[in-house]
């Protein structure tokens, strides 16, 4: 059942529209920014709880139609209302809408994008190319013919920033989508104590810790049901901070997840979706059914516990994927020593497990956005030229990702482009907390708490600062995290 009617949303939105024409209309703007706020949140929440419906079972068309349909029907409702404040912004109301919403959503209202025909045309060809895309990744596509779809997507993407005056997408999507306080420019001066520093470091973790092939359990086969699993996630969280106890209780009453097995769920994806309209979320994923889905579900709930404190709001500024990471990724590296808690039977291995993993994320992400890059920035992209930018990219980073093939099983590419790199910034961020955990405890973990509690919209150096932790774009920053984590494993020997 619909949390609203499309109708119900447009009549307020007339309404509004009619009330800025006329005198004497203070309170009943304000009351119906309030609505249409409210309205949105509904729209938002339905969309969601469509596209988890679908996922669930992707086999239903009619699922999958009723995503897309709620899912564009959100986009064109916020849009639409962002360009009816803006009107307002410059109204005879303005002073007492801008003092009643505040600076930060005013700024944000006024700052927003205007379509143009050719913005839109683009954004729906963008739309119905990642229909293709799920299209192709249920059914069982061909490598081929997802590298064709990505020259597709980036040929688009571009277009849609040109289209608003950047000179392509990773421009607009730095300082647009994803409100970064660093530009490639930025990576580009970080990049060598990345290569030079901590992927060596990376290289002899993953040779120390499978030296005897103990920490290969964690892709053992593991069939445990979600109520148990959150059973064992409860037992570790309560030993590592109680304080994050509340919203996991939350959780778990409410069954706000679904971590099961099942053939007809979207594959090999997991993430937590915020629901607005209850000021909640929930959790999705499609577990490998091993044991490394323990730390996957450990990860989620990072993000889950930030929703659950922090509700939504349509205008609010949207969640910096830096920082929204070191919620998931710090909380997995603080509770290093308790894994033995959360599953006993493998414990050293999942934080084993962890360390690697954060250190991947690094090595990925670096190489993954500067791959992305060259396709974007590359003239005349085709298949060919597709795979050398990532095979050379890839051996420039010692990376694994070195094959023509691989990197089409990663769906940030085609989805979210340029996203991947926040999780090598917010990982550097998460092992300094794991480093400050190591000597001592609590205060790592009031660094972690403290980050939670940042307002949406909060930039990642400024959250770092916030935090007490030292920026990577400061030089020495990261060859300082990679030479520590070589002595906490002692690597050197």
């Amino acid at each position: 059942m619909d949390s609203i009617d499309i109708d119900t949303f447009k009549s307020t939105f007339n309404e509004f529209h009619t009330a800025l024409d006329s005198d004497g209309n203070e309170e009943r703007i304000l009351g119906l920014y309030d609505q249409l706020c409210e309205q949105l949140n509904m729209l938002l929440t339905d969309a969601t709880l469509a596209q988890y419906a679908y996922y669930l079972d992707t086999e239903s068309q009619e699922k999958a139609e009723r995503y897309h349909s709620k899912e564009s029907a959100y986009t064109d409702s916020f849009e639409k209302t962002s360009s009816l404040f803006q009107r307002a912004l410059s109204s005879q109301y303005s002073d007492v809408f801008r003092s009643y919403i505040g600076e930060d959503k005013a700024s944000r209202i006024e700052n927003s994008l205007i379509y143009s025909d050719e913005a839109i045309a683009l954004k729906q060809q963008k739309n119905k190319l990642l229909q293709r895309y799920e299209t192709l990744i249920t059914q069982g596509a061909k490598e081929q013919e997802l590298k064709q779809l990505y020259i597709d997507l980036v040929n688009t993407n571009n277009a849609f920033a040109q289209s608003f005056g950047y000179a392509n997408y990773p421009d607009f999507v730095y300082a647009v989508e994803y409100g970064r306080d660093y530009t490639m420019t930025d990576l580009k001066k970080i990049e060598n104590e990345v290569k030079d520093n901590f992927i060596p470091v990376f290289h002899e973790y993953v040779s120390f810790v499978t030296e005897d092939d103990s920490i290969y359990v964690v892709y053992d086969e593991n069939h445990d049901r979600g109520e148990e699993k959150i059973h064992r996630l409860r037992k570790c969280i309560q030993k590592v901070c109680p304080a994050l106890e509340e919203s996991l209780i939350h959780l778990q009453k409410n069954t706000l997840y679904d971590v099961e097995a099942s053939s007809l769920k979207y594959p090999a994806l997991s993430f937590s979706a915020p629901l607005p309209a209850y000021n909640d979320a929930y959790i999705y994923s499609s577990p490998y059914e091993t044991v490394s889905d323990y730390s996957t579900l450990l990860h989620e709930f990072g993000h889950y516990n930030y929703y659950y404190h922090n509700p939504a709001h349509p205008f609010d500024s949207r969640d910096i994927t830096d920082v929204s990471e070191i919620m998931s990724q710090g909380l997995e590296l603080i509770c290093y020593d308790y894994y033995d808690t959360y599953y006993p039977e493998c414990g050293d291995a999942l934080s084993s497990f962890v360390i690697f993993d954060m250190m991947a994320s690094v090595a990925d992400g670096f190489t993954i956005n500067e791959a992305e890059y060259r396709s974007y920035t590359t003239p005349d992209l085709d298949i060919k030229k597709l795979d050398q930018i990532w095979e050379n990219v890839s051996d420039e980073y010692n990376n694994f990702i070195s094959d023509d093939t691989s990197w089409t099983y990663i769906d940030h590419v085609f989805e979210e482009p340029f996203y991947y790199i926040g999780y090598a910034t917010s990982a550097l961020a998460s092992f300094e907390l794991f480093l400050e955990s190591r000597v001592d405890f609590h205060s790592g973990v009031a660094k972690y708490m403290t980050l939670t509690t940042v307002p949406a919209g909060t930039k990642y150096q400024e959250a770092l600062t916030i935090a007490g932790l030292n920026n990577i774009f400061e030089p020495g920053t990261i060859t300082k995290i990679s030479e520590d984590l070589s002595n906490e494993f002692d690597l050197k020997k």
